[in-house]
């Protein structure tokens, strides 16, 4: 019986049952293997659900769930995560896993085909991680030959990460398609799970083929917490001029023992910067990792200053925000932003609560938009936020979803019937002048601002 079915099924028949699988590997379910359509259903598709995820959580959820492959469970998640870029968002997911009918289903199941084009432009990357030779193959005849060296190569670095088997023989069938060596391609090996020393030994296998190691491969390591992997590098690659980058993801990841390893090799200073540590607390504090934060306090290198606060809001942990709080760390309405961007209701309305300054120009709702987010531009409406005095919060609001690639007309459309004020001759001058940027939008947002214009004189 499958791992999830135990916890989501099979516990469920009787009280002796569940007694009896207590364990969290009966009681955890994984996202990342098959969910029962009906548990998940249950639990995503009811009230509240999603209120205390992050933007980054909710699209880990779709990520997670089209990677799956349970197509009654994606449609769900779709559902649940109100995100306007949401099909694009799954189907590099499921490319990368290789779940190609899933990726069909997707195709079908959109009615906007600009909400897939450029995803498909990175179909090839996502099958050269996620499938076979034989698929890579196939996929290469209609896609590959007229790619870039530039797009090669990101082709060839993802099969250099690829967890398939069949990983190596990908990379040579690349080259062999003039697809060159890259610094890339060691960065995604050191990015691997290292549990049975795979990557360690992937990497002794590129470096011997001649792909170079550098920096980047120092940083990777860091960010996905692969200490084995980032001794090695550590002893291979000198600190480098950048090297502040690899602290700051650790910490970012909440990678503690990689952030110490760092700390202790010099990685993180530099004579120019000599406190490039504050970053590495800004990092952590976006992440949200609480025990990060407390070992740099214990090292005495926790400055108490806005910026940390204000990416503590991004993180979207109202722990950590409460922690920061308690000792004295200053804030202003940047927070307010910045929870609005991390997508986390949760932290917002606690923010609210303490009388964190609230941004009354509307942007919080351009920041919304920009994320096609549509449960945090609810909960902004909810709150009371303004929707500022300019008047030109509607116009920033398309800017900044179809510069994100984003659909703007569900988010548009629903700020009109909110009652967001808009000068319609003043935004239609300036959308008209969009056909050279984005003509994909252009018309279809002046026939919503006419629909608007026709209610409003009825």
């Amino acid at each position: 019986m499958a791992v999830n079915d135990v916890a989501a099924s099979f516990r469920q028949v009787n009280k002796v049952t569940a007694e009896r699988l207590v364990g969290p590997q009966h009681t955890v379910i994984r996202l990342s293997q098959p969910v029962p359509p009906h548990a998940f259903a249950a639990h995503w598709l009811a009230p509240g659900t999603t209120r205390g995820l992050t933007l980054q959580r909710r699209k880990q959820l779709l990520s997670l769930t089209a990677a799956s492959g349970v197509l009654p469970n994606l449609e769900v998640a779709l559902q649940a995560v109100g995100l306007v870029g949401g099909v694009a968002e799954a189907f590099g997911a499921a490319a990368g896993a290789g779940q190609l009918s899933t990726c069909q289903w997707l195709r079908d199941y959109s009615r906007d085909t600009e909400d897939l084009r450029d995803a498909c432009h990175f179909l090839l990357i996502g099958v050269a991680h996620g499938c076979d030779l034989p698929a890579l193959q196939q996929a290469w005849l209609r896609f590959g030959p007229d790619l870039s060296p530039d797009q090669k190569a990101n082709v060839l670095s993802s099969a250099a990460g690829s967890p398939t088997p069949d990983w190596a023989a990908k990379v040579e069938w690349l080259e062999a398609q003039g697809a060159p060596r890259n610094e890339d391609a060691a960065a995604k090996a050191a990015a691997l799970p290292d549990d049975d020393g795979g990557a360690l030994a992937r990497l002794a296998w590129l470096r011997g083929r001649g792909y170079p190691i550098d920096d980047e491969a120092v940083t990777a390591a860091a960010r996905c917490g692969n200490t084995a992997v980032l001794q090695y590098l550590l002893a291979v690659v000198p600190a480098g001029i950048i090297d502040y980058a690899a602290a700051c993801y650790a910490a970012h990841g909440g990678h503690l023992v990689s952030l110490q390893a760092l700390h202790a090799a010099g990685w993180h200073v530099h004579p120019d910067q000599p406190r490039l540590l504050e970053s590495s607390a800004v990092w952590a504090a976006r992440g949200g990792h609480l025990h990060v934060m407390a070992w740099l306090e214990e090292v005495q290198l926790l400055p108490l200053h806005r910026g940390v606060f204000n990416a503590a809001a991004g993180s979207g942990s109202v722990e950590v925000l409460a922690w920061l709080a308690a000792r004295g760390c200053l804030t202003d309405y940047h927070a307010f932003s910045e929870a609005v961007y991390a997508g986390c209701e949760a932290a917002l309305e606690w923010l609210v609560e303490q009388g964190c300054p609230m941004e009354d120009r509307g942007y919080p709702y351009v920041n919304a938009c920009s994320n096609g987010d549509m449960a945090m531009a609810r909960c902004l409406r909810r709150l009371g936020v303004p929707w500022g005095s300019e008047g030109n919060v509607f116009y920033a609001a398309a800017v900044a979803a179809a510069d994100e690639h984003i659909n703007p007309l569900p988010l548009l459309r629903w700020m009109l019937q909110e009652g967001c004020p808009v000068d319609v001759e003043a935004v239609r001058r300036k959308v008209e002048e969009w056909p050279r940027k984005m003509p994909q939008w252009a018309e279809k947002v002046l026939g919503l601002l006419e629909e608007h214009r026709g209610h409003q004189q009825a």
